[in-house]
């Protein structure tokens, strides 16, 4: 997008807000900043989906601020958008009442072959657990946190072992997926849990 481009037949001034399109199918134009703005994406602060199997373990940047400030904006609930991709958390996130986590898909460990692998894997959203931490947790100063989801997306341990498939599985202690105790009307929807201590407590 640049000074002069246009769309609908419309010359766009691309360092404008005031700049207003209307959706195929719709009737009412909207700017773009107002159209961005209808979807809370961790990347719009600063999320990276950066995490890959190194030599003995996953690993990748630290996403966990990003991820709290995305969750923060939304003084009301809403949902928040964690695209494609693998990201790390090294602390834990906390949810506020009204907030639907919304991934791309479960992450799938195989690289789209039927065979699993430990070490590379292909499509949806994965998060990886730093070790002794818990990823999301709904602890709001002592009080019951309700109405959330957390959906379409595979939360694993740094260390991901195909034992988890089959019979003891590997994991590291104290990490864990997501602490449930003062949640209120939690939707858990399309979520695979993987080489964790506890995937849900």
């Amino acid at each position: 997008l640049h000074d002069g481009a246009t769309a609908g037949g419309k010359t766009l001034d691309a360092f404008s807000g005031s700049n207003e399109v209307v959706a195929t199918g719709s009737t009412t134009a909207r700017s773009l900043a107002n159209r961005f703005a209808d979807v809370v994406n961790v990347k719009d602060y600063g999320a990276v989906a950066d995490g890959a199997y190194g030599t003995t373990e996953w690993d990748g940047t630290n996403n966990t601020t990003a991820f709290q400030a995305a969750i923060d904006s939304l003084s009301n609930g809403g949902v928040v958008y964690i695209p494609q991709g693998v990201y790390k958390l090294d602390a834990t996130v906390s949810l506020k009442p009204g907030i639907r986590l919304e991934g791309a898909g479960r992450y799938s460990f195989g690289n789209a072959t039927s065979a699993f692998s430990a070490t590379q894997g292909n499509g949806g959203t994965g998060i990886i657990v730093a070790d002794g931490i818990t990823a999301f947790d709904f602890d709001n100063a002592g009080t019951f946190v309700a109405n959330c989801s957390i959906e379409n997306m595979t939360l694993f341990g740094q260390v991901v072992s195909d034992t988890a498939f089959g019979s003891v599985p590997s994991y590291r202690s104290n990490t864990h997926g997501i602490n449930a105790n003062r949640a209120a009307e939690l939707t858990v929807y399309q979520l695979d849990l993987i080489s964790l201590d506890k995937g849900i407590y």
